[in-house]
């Protein structure tokens, strides 16, 4: 298990049961069929190609082909026949490999002939198979083989057909689990799903993306089923952010586990004889105390972080099998599965009640539901109950998350807790706008004299926070330096940076907080009579998704959130606020912005906004509004605060005489300033009554 326990999950391709057409002479005999005739069939384009999308090779079959035993072994034969269309394809196409664990699969049998465009037929050379490690992680050590050999005679106009066998040696725990992929960004002749088996095992199957069943027969106690698609269209542009159980692509799924019951019960028997054999003594845990429950499990969590780097063993079955805590805790290192179990023992030591639990990550689609396997799974965390109505899910992998949160690329998916009485699988939830927050406080100050500066404090939670800490951990200063400045140049519009400090990236004792002090910050504009302060309402707005344009078929995912932007703009003594924006509250869709600014008797004044996300899921109409808001908001002019001298002020509104009384205060104050002077000679001229003005 690397993050991951072993899943057996082959994106496979398919073979025909019925007969073949005579312009595909590929599919009557791999790769036997006459030369001269499979090269005249692999010329003629398929419907939908265009250079675009078929710019280095013509897929002409994708198949697969499962063939099961009574006790669930199998073997999987995978094959692919395609016209290689350019030089780039002949590179990106001229290797066939595979890979397998000795523990439980047997050595692959690599088959393969290149027919060139003259009607010569290579054939693949034994003798030029290599075998190799298959991981070049350098965090994880595992058994794992591939063979790679390259292809002879590539060039444009040639044909390659490729065959790759593999067998499953051990029946797999809980069943096995296959896919088969219905479509990609080309155009594919034929795709073909055939998986034959006992009519006694267990299987359960889904097609995804696509209303698609198989044909089925039965013959001496054996069932075989076909799904196939002939002349596959390209996929459509892939949207983006799509819900963890939609798929990008079209596929088929199937599974022979029994239930989710089944697999939770030998999951959990596998960690709880790992549990007996290696317990942890008392005297290695968090000593205490700890003023709640709730942090006593926080501080066996960072403790299990703390103590253990995340290293993989999977040799042979410690691809699955979790090794013993004390093992574990002697070594200072381990996978998910090992840190899991790690945690489960220093839990269930303080009496908490404490359960591995398994999950899908990464990008593929979630779990399906429907069809249980442990081969569904490929990471392992913990679920402690009772300390919430719906317990507490902790993953010891990811280093910047506090006790009770969970990376975003776990919420809302599929886990399968292994407790005795579990009967099927449970939705990690989302947390809403509140777990996930930014508060900032910006104080812009322009003195009388010298540049304006700005100060900022921003505290983040939730998501944002680990974001971050993850962001900033291992920077180096000069590297922490350039992000300063980056940020100051995407919020304040550039400017010097004099101080830039965060929080300890690893320090979860206390918030993770940025504070910053700039100089002559860009969005300030200030002389003797007037200070401008421009903020643009895009500089509020990147947290929101940014939606492409365009019809949307599925909904989009987001992270629910909650930002607040806390402004104090301090101009000059004698100055006063003359504009400033409404008080506005504007939906986005399913998001909402507000701002309000005030104005303070000091002259000083106040600016809120407010960006809200509530939701995890949008719908498609509510991406739209939420498109169409956003251009809306963009499309404004940036909002504006000026202030300008009471004495201005005053004499804009026709009252002369208020306006010299605050510049002669002034001057009085502190005769030697040079500003007020600069003021009052100004405001004598275009008063008319130059001549009272002073000279020199």
């Amino acid at each position: 298990m690397t993050s991951r326990i072993v899943r057996v999950l082959c994106v496979c391709l398919v073979l025909v049961a019925g007969p073949a057409r005579a312009e595909e002479p590929w599919l009557e005999a791999p790769l036997r069929a006459d030369a001269a005739a499979v090269l005249r069939a692999s010329e003629q384009k398929l419907p939908g190609e265009t250079e675009e999308n078929s710019a280095w090779y013509r897929l002409l079959l994708d198949e697969s082909r499962w063939t099961f035993e009574s006790d669930g072994r199998y073997s999987v034969t995978r094959r692919r026949v395609l016209r290689v269309l350019s030089h780039e394809g002949a590179e990106e196409m001229g290797t066939v490999a595979a890979s397998w664990k000795p523990w439980n699969e047997s050595r692959p049998i690599l088959r393969a002939r290149v027919i060139r465009k003259d009607g010569t037929v290579l054939v693949l050379d034994e003798k030029t198979i290599a075998e190799s490690p298959a991981s070049s992680d350098p965090l994880l050590f595992d058994d794992r083989k591939v063979l790679r050999a390259p292809l002879p005679g590539m060039e444009p106009g040639a044909v390659v057909e490729w065959e790759v066998v593999s067998s499953r040696t051990v029946p797999p725990p809980s069943g096995a689990l296959g896919s088969q992929l219905l479509a990609y960004p080309y155009p594919v002749g034929r795709i073909r799903l055939r998986v034959e088996a006992p009519s006694t095992l267990p299987f359960v199957w889904k097609a995804t993306g696509i209303d698609l069943s198989p044909k089925a027969s039965l013959a001496a106690g054996r069932v075989v089923r076909v799904w196939e698609r002939t002349s596959v269209p390209p996929l459509e542009d892939v949207e983006s952010d799509l819900p963890p159980e939609v798929p990008a692509n079209p596929l088929v799924e199937f599974a022979t586990g029994s239930s989710w019951s089944q697999v939770a019960a030998e999951y959990r028997a596998i960690v709880e004889e790992r549990l007996g054999a290696g317990p942890l003594s008392a005297a290695s845990l968090p000593p205490g105390p700890f003023s709640t429950r709730l942090h006593e499990a926080a501080a066996l969590a960072e403790w299990v972080r703390r103590e253990v780097r995340y290293t993989g063993l999977l040799f042979g079955e410690g691809a699955i099998v979790p090794s013993h805590p004390a093992g574990v805790l002697h070594r200072k290192f381990g996978d998910c599965k090992d840190q899991a179990t790690l945690l489960v023992a220093a839990l269930r030591a303080r009496g908490f009640d404490a359960a591995v639990a398994l999950l899908r990550v990464g990008d593929d689609p979630d779990v399906t539901a429907a069809l249980p396997s442990l081969d569904a799974f490929d990471h392992v965390i913990v679920h402690v109950a009772g300390l919430r109505a719906d317990g507490i899910f902790v993953d010891t992998t990811s280093r910047f998350e506090r006790f009770g949160e969970v990376p975003v690329r776990l919420q809302g998916r599929l886990a399968l807790v292994c407790r005795p009485e579990t009967n099927g699988l449970t939705r990690i939830p989302v947390p809403p706008s509140a777990a996930n927050t930014s508060k900032t406080e910006i104080v812009v100050t322009v003195p009388e004299a010298g540049a304006p500066k700005v100060t900022e404090k921003t505290v983040w939670a939730g998501a944002f926070e680990s974001n971050r800490r993850q962001a900033f951990d291992g920077l180096s200063e000069a590297d922490q330096k350039a992000s300063f400045e980056r940020w100051t140049a995407a919020g304040f519009g550039g400017g010097k940076v004099l101080r830039g400090v965060v929080s300890p990236a690893r320090d979860l004792s206390g918030p993770f907080t940025l504070e910053l002090e700039v100089e002559q910050p860009g969005f300030v504009r200030a002389d003797d009579e007037r200070v401008v302060v421009a903020l643009a309402a895009d500089g509020f707005l990147g947290e929101l998704p940014d939606p492409d344009e365009g019809d949307r078929k599925n909904d989009l995912t987001a992270l629910p959130f909650r930002q607040e932007f806390r402004y104090r703009f301090i101009p000059p003594q004698g100055f006063a606020p003359v504009l400033l924006p409404e008080e506005e509250t504007r939906s986005l869709g399913p998001a909402t912005f507000r701002r309000k600014a005030t104005a303070r008797e000091d002259g000083s004044a106040d600016f809120e906004v407010t960006v809200e996300l509530p939701r995890a899921r949008l719908t498609p109409a509510e991406v739209v509004a939420l498109r169409e808001g956003l251009s809306e908001l963009r499309g404004t002019e940036p909002t504006s605060f000026t202030f300008q001298h009471r004495s201005s002020v005053a004499a804009a509104r026709g009252d002369l005489e208020a306006g010299l009384k605050v510049l002669r205060e002034e001057i009085r104050r502190d005769p030697s300033k040079a500003a007020p002077h600069r003021r009052l000679a100004r405001l004598l001229l275009a008063s008319g009554v130059g001549d009272v003005a002073p000279r020199g």
